[in-house]
Formats: C-alpha cells, structure tokens, sequence
C-alpha cells in the first residue's frame, strides 16, 4: 500500500536521525579536539550528522508529506486533507526552527572556532593558545548540547515554580510526633481507638436496619 510505504519512510526518517545523532554525540564525546586526528573526527563525524538531519528531516521529510497530502488530495478526503496539511506544516517547521537550523548555526560557529585554533602558530603565546582551547571546547560542548533537544523542550514546558510556603503545613503540626518508643505506642493506641470507633458506628447501623425491618 502506497500510504503505507510512506507511513513507514516517515517514522524511518525520525528514528534514522534520531539514532545516528545519539551515536555520533556518545562519540565524539570521549574525542580529546586538541589533537589534530580527533578534531577532525569531530568535524567529520558531527558534518555527517548534520547531513543526515537535513536529509531526514529536511528534504525527504518534505517530500514523504507532499506525497501524503497528495493522497488525501486525490481521495477528496478533505477533513485529512486540511488537519494533515496543517500538522505537516507545523512538524516541518518543528524541524527546522528546532532542529536543522540550531544544529547548522552550532556547527558552523564550530568550525570557524576550530579554524580560528588550527591557524595559531606552534611558537603562539601560551596565553593565546589557551584562550584558543578554551573557545574550542566551549564549541563543541555547544554543538554537543545541541542534541539535547529533549531536555531544553521539557525545561520549557516544565518551568521551575517557586513554592509557596503559605500552601505547605506548618512544622508545628508534627511537633508532637516523634519515632521513639512512646510515639509509635501512642499510634496503636489511637488507631485501636478508631478501631474501635468504627466498629461501634456499624453496630448502631445494624441496630437501626434492623428496626426498620
């Protein structure tokens, strides 16, 4: 089935990308960037990622949409046709607002820095190398951060809240209870009485269903 097939093409594209960015970023994370071979690891590695999020979720996510909308198109199944419209629209831009373009800036601040740090002359002031290293690894720790996405969107719909103190109770109200001896005696005593309470209000109960019968 051709919606099928697209259906399935989708749901490839978001996993794909989702999956070899996690490989890339567990990675490059142990890559030591100061040393010429593994920056380039890095810069090829995290270049290949990129690639692959505009792929899946750029061009081809685009098109497998289309493709679907044209479906609906054909049907004159015009409730789908416009919900699935807007929904591929939204998810579109979802992708690149959130996805491509952040990742695509990161990247590409990424690279000058590490431009910036190949450039350095090996007699270069120690001062300078290392305010160069330091700008490198703020880089990538940026561009590895990127793949959070995740967690920032949870920060933004879970905000902190401060809480209200007037909303808790007071420490006053368990000032009588304590985990000595005495305290956990004192509570089998007063759940005995309940108990006992409990059992007294359904005999009465019983007493008057009785009478009315």
């Amino acid at each position: 089935d051709w919606s099928s097939d697209v259906l399935h093409w989708l749901c490839f594209d978001l996993q794909a990308a989702a999956a070899i960015s996690l490989m890339v970023t567990e990675y490059t994370k142990l890559l030591d960037v100061t040393k010429p071979s593994q920056l380039r690891q890095f810069q090829s590695l995290t270049l290949f990622a990129l690639v692959v999020m505009i792929a899946t979720r750029g061009f081809h996510w685009v098109y497998l949409c289309s493709k679907f909308i044209y479906i609906w198109y054909q049907d004159e199944n015009w409730g789908f046709f416009v919900i699935g419209t807007i929904i591929s629209l939204a998810f579109s831009l979802f992708n690149w607002g959130f996805c491509i373009e952040p990742f695509y800036k990161r990247f590409k601040k990424f690279m000058k820095v590490s431009a910036e740090y190949k450039a350095l002359p090996a007699d270069a002031p120690a001062r300078d190398m290392r305010a160069s290293v330091i700008n490198l690894e703020a880089a990538v720790a940026d561009v590895l951060t990127r793949q959070h996405l995740e967690e920032e969107l949870a920060a933004s719909l879970f905000p902190k809240r401060k809480i209200n103190r007037r909303s808790t109770m007071p420490p006053s109200m368990f000032a009588g209870i304590n985990t000595s001896k005495g305290g956990k005696r004192s509570s089998l005593v007063m759940l005995r009485s309940s108990m006992g309470e409990v059992s007294h209000l359904l005999s009465q109960l019983s007493t008057i269903k009785d009478d009315e019968w």
